[in-house]
C-alpha cells in the first residue's frame, strides 16, 4: 500500500504519492456539486486511482465542500 500525501489549497486538493511521483489534482467549483479531476500523472494502476479518489472525497468532506 502506498503512502499518500493530501494537501488543500483554496479550492484545490492535491494528492501525491512519494515513492512513484504520482499526483492528482482535484478542484471543487462552487457551481458544481462534485470534485473535478484537473490533472494527474499517467498510471495504469487502477487500485491507486480508486484509492486516490476516495482520499480526495474524504478530504473534501472534511473541508465541508461536499456532503
Amino acid at each position: 500500500m502506498t503512502d499518500l500525501n493530501v494537501e488543500a489549497h483554496g479550492e484545490i486538493i492535491i494528492i501525491t504519492e512519494r515513492d512513484t511521483g504520482f499526483y492528482a489534482i482535484y478542484e471543487k467549483r462552487r457551481e458544481e456539486p462534485q470534485l473535478i479531476l484537473k490533472g494527474r500523472a499517467d498510471t495504469r494502476d487502477h487500485v491507486l486511482l480508486a484509492r486516490v479518489w476516495h482520499v480526495a472525497v474524504d478530504k473534501a468532506r472534511e473541508l465541508g465542500w461536499i456532503v
